[in-house]
């Protein structure tokens, strides 16, 4: 009996030690913690105090992949301490990262990287990187690859402008600039984007596509391209409805509203809001055709034109 209760004992231990280190295999294979003030000459480490740890990748299987994600760390530190020393403080600088990589599923590795620099204020800096590490095509994954939308920059770029303009308060921003593809890390079902060192939010499948190849024509001046209404619309939920009375043609979706009229360029995003676009709309065998440009400027779905497909996206929530 005693034998017995001691050889569980031993199982439950030996157990519940590998369980938990089963889990965080992708991570620790692939990461190594690398002191900061490594990457910093002795010359720019002069008046500067700097500590912790920032992570590198080691993955000789793509030394292309390894070598893309450690240099953007590097340079991330180097960009970091060019900054610290614009002050005439005493600057400390702490570094440190987190791998969200247990939240990911198959051979994704997700760090984000962040240095505080504290002198007469404290300031923080981020960055991100995330891989998927699956052979044969280990690759640098972007916001595209992971939001599965050709269109996804666009989006994320919408999507961060409204937040600070619904929010202005929270956020302190003096330099606007695109946000990059690649400056995110995961967390459970989200890509955690990194613009001008505030993180925002985006829930995967947030982002519906649908392609287009055919049932379209091209107008001869500028090439434009002419599309099917309803084809469209109907793809992203919008309702849309021919008023016999005022021959002019509804497009609903909640609580958004507009209305056009065929040989009439008058669009409106709102009643108050009236422009004009590239064509008015066209009456072709019983289908109405609009401009291109009507889905973005108009409904907010964006678009991008690869040979004769067509990819039209909007951000669902």
């Amino acid at each position: 009996m005693k034998k017995f209760i001691l050889f569980m004992l031993i199982y439950t231990l030996v157990f519940a030690t590998i369980i938990p280190c089963s889990v965080f295999a992708a991570s620790a294979d692939y990461i190594i913690a690398e002191e900061a003030a490594k990457f910093v000459s002795e010359k720019d480490r002069v008046g500067l105090e700097i500590s912790g740890f920032v992570p590198q990748l080691k993955y000789t299987a793509s030394p292309t992949v390894q070598g893309t994600v450690n240099l953007k760390v590097r340079n991330f530190v180097q960009e970091v301490i060019k900054n610290a020393k614009k002050s005439n403080y005493s600057r400390k600088i702490s570094f440190f990262y987190k791998d969200y990589s247990n939240t990911t599923t198959g051979n994704i590795v997700s760090c984000s990287v962040t240095a505080s620099v504290t002198s007469s204020t404290t300031k923080n800096y981020e960055t991100a990187f995330t891989v998927d590490l699956k052979t044969p095509k280990p690759r640098v994954l972007t916001l595209e690859n992971v939001l599965n939308s050709k269109n996804a920059m666009p989006i994320v770029n919408t999507i961060i402008n409204n937040s600070i303009a619904n929010h202005p308060d929270k956020f302190n921003i003096t330099e606007k600039k695109d946000p990059e593809n690649d400056n995110f890390y995961i967390e459970n079902n989200y890509a955690k984007v990194i613009y001008n060192n505030y993180t925002f939010s985006i829930r995967f499948g947030s982002i519906k596509d649908f392609t287009l190849d055919k049932n379209y024509y091209s107008k001869e001046t500028f090439d434009l391209k002419m599309i099917p209404l309803r084809t469209v619309c109907e793809q992203f939920g919008y309702t849309i409805t021919y008023n016999g009375r005022t021959k002019s043609i509804s497009i609903e979706k909640g609580d958004f509203e507009t209305s056009i009229k065929i040989g009439e360029n008058s669009y409106y995003t709102d009643i108050k809001r009236k422009r004009t676009l590239d064509a008015s709309p066209e009456l072709s065998r019983g289908v109405t055709y609009v401009p291109i440009t009507f889905f973005e400027q108009i409904l907010g779905i964006y678009y991008k034109i690869e040979n004769k497909e067509i990819t039209f996206s909007q951000y669902i929530g």
